[in-house]
């Protein structure tokens, strides 16, 4: 079986980030609210500032989709 070694390099670079405080706030937010206005208007923060995190936060999980990297960062622990 062949592996893919920039696939694999994003994965484990993922698993070792530290995600903010606020990274954590808006992910958690996120699964509660479910849409990026109804989290900065509960938050009290721009939807500028939601998409900051969130563009962060995927990059931190080697994710492209938002609901996929908040749903990895929860199995690994660190919305806790």
């Amino acid at each position: 079986m062949k592996k893919n070694f920039i696939t694999d390099s994003k994965q484990n670079q993922g698993a070792s980030s530290a995600l903010t405080k606020q990274e954590i706030k808006v992910a958690r937010a996120l699964l509660i609210y479910d849409s990026v206005k109804a989290t900065a208007s509960r938050l009290h923060i721009s939807v500028n500032t939601v998409a900051f995190h969130t563009t962060s936060l995927r990059k931190k999980m080697g994710e492209l989709r938002t609901h996929r990297a908040i749903l990895k960062a929860e199995k690994l622990g660190l919305l806790d």
